[in-house]
């Protein structure tokens, strides 16, 4: 099921257009094993204090891990699909554009499936193991002939179409083992994730409106301009999710925890300065 994309490709597209995709893939991966897995090791432990029969706390944890896992992980995501050409050019050189494009449609698809990446996590915790085996024989009933009419009738392209077709899917099949598992509504799944989701829509039109100043000629203009890009759609997103936090009273959550954090640092380097 992980590599059915590229298994089915190998069959139906020319070995370039695979080698392209088969790349793009890879550098979407990088974040998700820099960034999300080791997030999962906590998440687990943190499940498993909770206990089984606290349903009610664990919902809210749940709901506060996966809006953390988007607040953290979503912003790398948006930069690599909006900000891909650049980044290939930079990193792989010209000769590897193509992929830049299978990179910018990745990179939605992984960040569409940030939310409920850690619904492994919560059915081990509480020893309903079946439930990881049900979503994916589920998803991979559908995920079969969708990948493999894409591959066979639109190669590459239509890989991509069947892996946001299986990304939504796959987004209901875990969000409705959610609720089984721990009573907890889809309504609720979903409206948890409103602010770091209107965050991100601000960020990705910020870079959407700065990309053109990006200079796409030498290697240290396209640097200095891709940073710089880049950083101010962070500084946008940041205060973006922060704004929208203020105004909901600063509820619990990953926000108010760097916030704190954040203030701890500059009231030490308040007084290193002195």
């Amino acid at each position: 099921s992980w590599q059915l994309d590229r298994l089915l490709l190998g069959y139906f597209v020319p070995k370039a257009d695979l080698g392209r995709y088969t790349m793009a893939a890879d550098l979407a991966n990088i974040p998700v094993q820099a960034v999300v897995v080791p997030f999962r090791s906590p998440v687990l432990v943190t499940y498993s204090a909770r206990g089984a029969k606290e349903r009610d706390e664990l919902a809210q944890t749940y709901l506060k891990t996966s809006r953390a896992m988007l607040t953290l992980a979503g912003p790398i995501f948006v930069l690599l699909a909006l900000l891909a050409v650049p980044s290939v050019r930079l990193v792989l050189g010209p000769n590897w554009l193509d992929a830049a494009e299978i990179l910018q449609w990745i990179s939605w698809i992984v960040l569409l499936s940030l939310p409920t990446i850690n619904l492994n996590e919560l059915a081990l915790a509480l020893d309903k193991a079946q439930m990881i085996t049900w979503r994916t024989s589920v998803s991979f009933c559908v995920a079969m002939p969708t990948l493999f009419l894409g591959s066979f009738y639109y190669g590459v392209m239509g890989v991509i179409a069947a892996r946001f077709v299986n990304v939504f899917f796959g987004m209901a099949v875990s969000m409705e083992a959610v609720r089984r598992l721990i009573r907890c509504p889809m309504v609720d799944q979903l409206v948890t994730l409103r602010r770091p989701a209107l965050a991100l829509v601000v960020m990705g039109a910020s870079l959407w409106l700065l990309r053109p100043f990006i200079v796409m000629g030498a290697i240290l203009p396209l640097i200095f301009s891709l940073a710089l890009v880049a950083g101010v759609g962070v500084i946008v997103y940041l205060v973006a999710l922060f704004v929208l936090w203020h105004a909901e009273s600063r509820p619990a959550g990953i926000e108010a925890v760097v916030w704190e954090k954040g203030k701890g640092f500059v009231m030490r380097a308040s007084g290193w300065i002195k």
